[in-house]
């Protein structure tokens, strides 16, 4: 039943009969999603945080949450594929609610130090059509005493356009609340300028591919001008992903890119090894590299 109910989603007709031959399920993906579930029940999912850096002045002024999971008796499990299973049997839409709660209870224990930084959290298809989800947003915001503005949900073009009555009435009321609304792996996508019209945006994320080959590819280059003019013409902040040498850095600076991310400047670290240091504001913070 969740295989036919997962096709009629993805195809958009409402309703699908189920057909073996599109039930990929195997015992590796059955034994990872049980033991993601009680993982999930158990709260063993943990939360990763890569810091997002001002261009301009080096300051970190927000994260991106990643999950991560460590299963007992394993090695890390990679989050390709403990995400590709949580998408597919359903657990997604629970484990990007156990993410957002537990970025958000992060986030207000930094705020509470007087460090001004928001937090992103990646929203996937399943999430995003769930009808309920700006109120289960708002009351994990309520909960964690963090205000809406503080929060960045960022989905990818092709969300919005898979089952648009649905989707963007959600994206409508999750920007109603304050929230930010941020365009993920922009430029992968085939409707890029629509979602951008029709959507709430308010943020363009250049997806890493081409960040990281600009150096060297007058091609990846110019989709990065482009997006970056084409964001800032819309109003939007952008953010490249994927930046890890200083040349790349020196570029989106010039460019003139809001905010850069990636190795660079830092891994995914664990909430309890991000260190605020001193600096000439209260805004002023370091990221502590991994070991």
């Amino acid at each position: 039943a969740d295989v036919a109910m997962y096709q009629a989603k993805v195809s958009t007709s409402g309703v699908d009969r189920y057909a073996e031959d599109r039930d990929d399920n195997s015992v590796m993906r059955l034994t990872m999603a049980g033991a993601l579930s009680r993982a999930l029940d158990d709260g063993r999912l943990d939360v990763h945080y890569q810091p997002q850096i001002d261009a301009r002045t080096g300051e970190v002024v927000g994260f991106e949450a990643l999950a991560r999971w460590f299963d007992e008796g394993r090695d890390p499990v990679p989050p390709e594929e403990f995400i590709a299973v949580a998408e597919h049997t359903g657990l997604i839409v629970p484990l990007t609610l156990d993410i957002i709660g537990k970025a958000l209870h992060r986030l207000a224990a930094w705020r509470a130090e007087g460090h001004d930084v928001t937090v992103a959290v990646n929203l996937s298809p399943r999430t995003l059509a769930q009808v309920d989800l700006p109120d289960r947003v708002r009351d994990l915001c309520r909960a964690a005493d963090v205000p809406p503005q503080a929060l960045v949900l960022e989905i990818t073009e092709s969300m919005a356009a898979a089952d648009p009555q649905i989707t963007v009435p959600v994206v409508h009321r999750l920007a109603a609340l304050g929230l930010t609304i941020s365009v993920d792996d922009f430029g992968t996508g085939f409707s890029s300028l629509e979602s951008l019209r029709s959507l709430p945006v308010a943020e363009l994320k250049i997806d890493r591919s081409f960040v990281k080959r600009m150096h060297g590819d007058p091609q990846d280059a110019a989709i990065v001008h482009f997006a970056i003019e084409l964001g800032h013409s819309l109003g939007m902040r952008v953010v490249a992903e994927g930046v890890e040498t200083h040349a790349v850095r020196a570029e989106l600076t010039r460019l003139g890119c809001d905010v850069l991310q990636g190795f660079h400047f830092s891994p995914a670290l664990p909430g309890d090894r991000v260190v605020f240091g001193a600096g000439a504001t209260p805004r002023v913070v370091t990221a502590a590299r991994a070991a």
